[in-house]
């Protein structure tokens, strides 16, 4: 016997007695065996030498118990070895019968048994290869290596695998025979498409989409000659008319040409094609024409200009000249008339029994309102024979003014379309502390008169150049958008008729009215500054002014 080191117990190590409850040992002490820890950390934490393969420990913690492995490491939850089985219980009562199962497989078959009587020969029969029934999938050549057959639609044959001369395929109703099935006759049945061999149907071989190919036309025979003629040439066309679209193009553009002053030209190809067309205006000198009348309408025009400058003995100028337009003896087209204000004995017109056209008119206090001429060389030489200034004086109602009152008190402009020029110009703009009113064309005196049409600068409603028409005391304006501007020559034209009015400065753009037009009336010529505020002196400048009436019809005289 071995002696075993260590703390020898030569018995076991018990309680004191039965009502002792002391435990004899701590399991965490020992070596192996079965443990209670909290954690898997405590139970990892288990010191090796404590440690024996096998050993069981329970963790609190997750209610699991693991068992040891033979490396002493790795640790295997532990479900409880099974227990030994039971004894059998005692049969339950049957249960219904169950589903038939599957037949199970033939069993060998039995030893033949005697062979009968022969029977008698039955009559011939009659079936189709398809109708055999048992028959073999291959056929075992004979001593000579040859397999007969019988083929569906009732050919026989013959396939020979035994001596290299026997190898041919024959059929009993074959005109020859070839040779044995070679890899060249299955490659060209390879080649063959399935259903290839099939008839189609009418409707496909009637559908050209059906077919591929092309075939030349020369080879086919009933075509009619222009089924194979190129009709997208010309050339190829030489009877019936061609659609207005087939035609060509030529470079004259679709229009009517000619108008009652224009006649229309044409040039014209060989084939009597148009190549181009356009129109020339008519134009015929008077020494072409020959024989016939003219119409009183067509005669040139002629004038007669008539001197209306004073009669002062020192100075015989003719500045202010009328000229009326003639056509033909005895016929009046228009009247016009310009005036660059003549200088009478060297000052200006003071009334109209001077023989001048206008007749001059001032008012004021103090420092009197005048209207009197401007040298030339005062304005850089404007004009030749003269300017004439229209000044207010140094009243807040000052005014001055010129127009046709006495000598030409009247003019009509309902008959025709009338023409008014003047170029004037403003030394100095009005303003609030020393405003007025300026008014040039048709109209007369301080106020503005029932009937009138003219520009008018009136700084209170605008400060712009204004249209003013007016018809027994109604009125209508239009703003031109023009600034009046000071010591500038400014240029105003006003084209009229007894329905509509336009209004340009400086050659611009019109401004129109339509309405308030006196349409059977008569209106003054002149320009009046009319002072509405303040006492400073304020004046304009007329260079010339200019009318011009044109009759609706011609005027007749003796």
């Amino acid at each position: 016997m071995t002696a075993i080191k260590g703390t020898n117990v030569v018995a076991p190590v018990v309680p004191l007695d039965t009502t002792d409850v002391h435990p004899t040992h701590a399991a965490a002490y020992g070596l192996g065996g079965y443990r209670t820890v909290a954690t898997n950390t405590d139970r990892d934490a288990i010191p090796t030498p404590r440690r024996e393969e096998g050993m069981l420990v329970y963790v609190l913690g997750t209610g699991k118990t693991w068992r040891l492995g033979a490396d002493l490491s790795t640790w295997t939850e532990y479900a409880g070895a099974v227990g030994a089985t039971g004894p059998a219980g005692s049969a339950g009562p049957t249960g219904p019968a169950g589903s038939q199962g599957l037949a199970g497989p033939t069993g060998p078959s039995g030893s033949a048994g005697v062979a009968g009587a022969t029977g008698p020969t039955g009559p011939a029969g009659t079936t189709t290869w398809a109708g055999i029934t048992d028959k073999p999938s291959t056929f075992t050549p004979d001593l000579n290596g040859e397999v007969t057959f019988v083929g569906d639609n009732g050919t026989t044959g013959s396939i020979n695998g035994g001596l290299a001369f026997f190898q041919t395929l024959g059929f009993a109703n074959a005109t020859s025979q070839t040779t044995a099935f070679t890899s060249t006759l299955k490659t060209k049945l390879d080649g063959i498409a399935t259903g290839a061999t099939a008839n189609a149907t009418d409707a496909q071989l009637r559908d050209r989409s059906t077919h591929t190919g092309t075939q030349a036309a020369s080879t086919i025979t009933g075509l009619a000659a222009s089924a194979t003629t190129d009709t997208t040439s010309a050339t190829n066309i030489t009877s019936g008319t061609l659609p207005a679209a087939c035609l060509p193009a030529t470079t004259v553009t679709a229009a009517a040409y000619g108008s009652a002053s224009s006649v229309a030209t044409f040039t014209v190809d060989a084939a009597g094609r148009l190549t181009a067309a356009g129109s020339t205006s008519i134009a015929i000198a008077a020494s072409q024409v020959t024989s016939g009348t003219i119409a009183a309408a067509r005669l040139p025009l002629s004038t007669t200009a008539q001197a209306l400058a004073g009669t002062d003995t020192a100075t015989a100028l003719t500045p202010q000249a009328m000229h009326l337009a003639r056509r033909g003896s005895g016929r009046a087209k228009f009247w016009e008339l310009f005036t660059d204000f003549a200088i009478v004995n060297g000052s200006a017109p003071a009334t109209g029994t001077d023989g001048c056209l206008f007749n001059g008119q001032s008012s004021g206090a103090g420092s009197s309102a005048t209207v009197n001429t401007d040298t030339p060389a005062s304005f850089s030489g404007r004009g030749t024979a003269g300017l004439i200034g229209l000044y207010t004086g140094t009243t807040s109602s000052g005014y001055a003014g010129y127009d046709s009152y006495n000598t030409v008190s009247t003019h009509r402009f309902d008959t025709g379309t009338t023409t008014f020029e003047g170029l004037i110009y403003i030394p100095t703009l009005a303003t609030a502390t020393d405003d007025y009113v300026l008014r040039i064309g048709y109209c007369q005196g301080n106020a503005i008169s029932n009937d009138v049409m003219c520009f008018e600068y009136n700084r209170s409603n605008s400060a712009n150049w204004v249209g003013l028409s007016g018809d027994n005391g109604g009125y209508s304006r239009v703003d031109t958008g023009v600034a009046v501007a000071a010591t500038k020559w400014i240029l105003l034209k006003i084209v009229f008729t007894s329905t509509s009015a336009s209004f340009t400065v400086n050659n611009g753009s019109a401004s129109t009215i339509t309405s308030n037009i006196k349409a059977n009336g008569q209106a003054r010529l002149g320009c009046h500054i009319i002072k509405t505020a303040g006492t400073t002196s304020r004046g304009v400048v007329v260079d010339y002014v200019y009318y011009r009436h044109d009759f609706d019809t011609d005027r007749t005289f003796n």
